[in-house]
């Protein structure tokens, strides 16, 4: 994993063999500055902060285990966890925008979507070789989710947003997939969660990767914190 224009433009990138994967996060419309990445002890992760007007939060990134089937692989497997929570009420203005998306001169032929479980997946292809980028899916996924350990988001906001988790909260295009949440008001933690996987595949009916982004949260939490929970 490399960093790139950390403290200046507010990304990260994440190498694989289609492209470099580049993550941004914005409190609309500032884009979160990124301190200097540290090591999480213990752990395959890294974690950076940042502060902006009116909410401060982390990242942290790192490789994992997906916790895949005997026979089932992926060459690697990439989780990243977004947190922001707000010092103080936010505009209604201020929508909370998190992206991962493929860079400049991405490598890839075909590109499509799909959802699992309780994922949406942007998947790239080259020949045999295979990337796939998830995140949860908000109508199966997020409601559950934010009562379980490891992951936090205003509950509130189901009640008051339907429509919004439903329908607006995730979009899907050829360059990556962005999750967005309304504001958030004083003392509200929200958390957005990608899985990047990629593979050379054995066939065209291999879907090992895709298996491998279909996370639960506090999967990606026990890798990112070395801690075992019950």
């Amino acid at each position: 994993m490399k960093e790139r224009d950390i403290g200046s433009q507010g990304a990260a990138t994440v190498s694989t063999p289609l492209g470099e994967l580049v993550l941004r996060a914005s409190i609309h419309p500032a884009t979160t500055p990124l301190d200097e990445f540290q090591p999480v002890p213990g752990t395959t992760f890294i974690r950076t902060t940042f502060e902006v007007a009116g909410a401060r939060g982390e990242l942290l990134l790192g490789t994992l285990d997906p916790g895949l089937l005997p026979g089932q692989t992926v060459d690697q497997c990439w989780g990243v966890i977004w947190t922001v929570q707000a010092d103080f009420d936010l505009p209604q203005r201020q929508v909370l925008e998190f992206t991962c998306s493929l860079g400049e001169e991405p490598f890839w032929t075909e590109t499509g979507w799909g959802s699992g479980q309780s994922v949406i997946y942007r998947s790239w292809e080259h020949e045999l070789t295979q990337l796939v980028l998830g995140t949860i899916d908000p109508e199966c996924g997020l409601s559950f989710y934010a009562e379980q350990q490891g992951f936090r988001l205003p509950l509130r906001r189901f009640a008051e947003h339907p429509a919004f988790f439903e329908f607006d909260c995730i979009e899907s295009s050829a360059s990556g997939l962005t999750v967005r949440y309304p504001a958030l008001r004083v003392g509200e933690v929200c958390q957005a969660q990608f899985v990047a996987a990629w593979k050379d595949r054995r066939d065209l009916n291999d879907q090992d990767a895709v298996l491998a982004v279909d996370l639960a949260p506090i999967q990606i939490f026990r890798a990112a914190s070395g801690k075992t929970i019950q």
